[in-house]
């Protein structure tokens, strides 16, 4: 967990280190592609690394499209349909999914841009929070929310304000995690296209 994520989307590898082929994924996220096509096959790949012509700046970008879960290996748990990427790691053997990753800073906004198609009646949305362990449990030091229903062709920049808790005013969080979805999680829609590149933090 000492290296951080990709946040402009140029670094991308398969997944557990090159180990299993699934498509490429961005280094240091967890996406729909790691959660089900290693392990029951025949699933619609949902995160694309496209090149400058998808992307907003540099070589590549992430494309998350929301895709039926054909074959879901842990119903209740991974939702379907699905177009998600968040920041972690899986662990194949024994399976695991690490949210988040090592961070001691508290900044005040996170900044991305996008591009966005959605279906009828459904929304993207992006939340950002720092958490740190109480021993116990995790506490919520900040966080953030975005969503957005309204088609976007072209790339725009989107900031995210992280409120603060005011019981954990004094206190640096452990670990940050960052969640992209294309898609109502509730009332997950599939066809809707979430563009995502260049994320920045400030404050």
């Amino acid at each position: 967990f000492a290296q951080l994520p990709t946040w402009d989307f140029e670094s991308w590898t398969t997944m557990n280190n090159g180990s299993i082929a699934v498509p490429e994924e961005p280094m240091k996220w967890v996406t729909e592609n790691q959660l089900v096509n290693p392990f029951t096959p025949g699933n619609d790949t949902s995160v694309f690394k496209v090149g400058s012509s998808g992307a907003h700046s540099g070589l590549y970008g992430m494309k998350i499209t929301t895709v039926d879960v054909v074959n879901n290996p842990a119903v209740g748990i991974i939702p379907d349909p699905a177009g998600i990427a968040f920041t972690g790691k899986v662990q194949v053997s024994p399976f695991k999914i690490f949210r988040g990753f090592a961070y001691t800073s508290r900044p005040a906004t996170c900044s991305f841009w996008y591009k966005y198609t959605p279906q009828p009646n459904d929304s993207a949305s992006c939340f950002v929070t720092l958490s740190k362990w109480n021993g116990a449990s995790r506490d919520i030091i900040a966080s953030g929310t975005w969503q957005s229903a309204t088609s976007q062709n072209l790339y725009v920049q989107q900031t995210v304000t992280l409120t603060p808790t005011p019981a954990f005013l004094a206190i640096w969080p452990d670990t940050m995690e960052v969640d992209f979805s294309a898609t109502r999680i509730a009332t997950p829609t599939v066809g809707s296209i979430l563009w995502v590149d260049d994320i920045t933090f400030a404050g």
